[in-house]
């Protein structure tokens, strides 16, 4: 999961995921870039910096595409020697007066991801060749 190339097995509508060049590897200042297809084909792109990490546990990354402000947190707490809780949270900062519609559509995609993550990670735990 800490490694951005996870997303090609996470999430089918990823097509490219990966480092910025010149960025570091796997630590704070880390870019990662993501090249995703709409459901129309179009493609658009995103990039993430990591700005806190505490390997194996918690990485939170913010947004350097956005249109406002936004983070992701990504927290795995181990439960025993089989199981783990994974916890993944988005936050945006919203301007004073922003449309409703806006923060409609904004919790819309957000939930949307949650579950796409939710349905593929079970996905994944049951398939056996993996």
């Amino acid at each position: 999961m800490w490694d951005p190339a996870s997303q090609l097995a996470i999430d089918e509508a990823v097509e490219m995921a990966g480092i910025f060049p010149g960025t570091p590897v796997k630590g704070v200042g880390e870019i990662q870039v993501f090249v995703n297809k709409r459901e129309d084909g179009r493609r658009w792109g995103s990039m993430l910096e990591v700005v806190e990490l505490e390997p194996g546990r918690r990485a939170v990354a913010r947004s350097l595409m956005e249109a406002y402000p936004s983070w992701s947190v990504l927290t795995l707490e181990p439960l025993g020697s089989e199981a783990c809780r994974l916890t993944q949270e988005f936050w945006i900062d919203l301007p004073q007066g922003t449309f409703m519609k806006t923060v409609r559509e904004l919790r819309r995609h957000h939930r949307e991801g949650l579950q796409t993550l939710m349905r593929r990670l079970g996905d994944l735990a049951s398939d056996d060749s993996r």
